[in-house]
C-alpha cells in the first residue's frame, strides 16, 4: 500500500517543501541584489547632498547632481533588479511545473 501512495507522498512534498523553499530563496536573492545595488541606501539618502558638501554656495548644487547621480545609479539598478526578478519568477515556475513535465512526457 505504501508503494501506491509514493507518488502522493512525492508530489506532497514537491508542493510543500521544494516550492515554498524555492520561493523563500528566490526572495532572498532579490533582496541580496538590491543590498548589493545599494538601492535601500540610495533611496534613503537620495535628497542628501552629495559627499555632504555644505559650503555657501554649494549646498544646493550638491544636492541637486547627488539627486541626477542617484537616479541614474537607480535606473541602472531597477533594470537589473527587474531582469533578475523575471529570471527567478521564470525558474520559480519552471520549479512548480515540473512534476506537470515529467508526467506529461511519460504519459505521451
Amino acid at each position: 500500500m505504501g508503494l501506491l501512495l509514493y507518488p502522493v507522498f512525492v508530489i506532497i512534498y514537491w508542493y510543500k517543501d521544494v516550492c515554498l523553499g524555492m520561493v523563500k530563496k528566490s526572495s532572498e536573492i532579490f533582496t541580496y541584489a538590491a543590498n548589493l545595488l545599494s538601492v535601500p541606501l540610495l533611496i534613503k539618502t537620495f535628497f542628501k547632498p552629495l559627499k555632504n558638501e555644505y559650503r555657501d554656495g554649494l549646498v544646493l548644487f550638491s544636492i541637486i547632481m547627488g539627486m541626477i547621480i542617484k537616479l541614474v545609479l537607480l535606473l541602472i539598478s531597477f533594470s537589473i533588479l527587474i531582469i533578475l526578478l523575471g529570471i527567478l519568477i521564470v525558474i520559480n515556475l519552471i520549479v512548480i511545473l515540473m512534476p506537470a513535465i515529467i508526467i506529461g512526457t511519460f504519459v505521451v
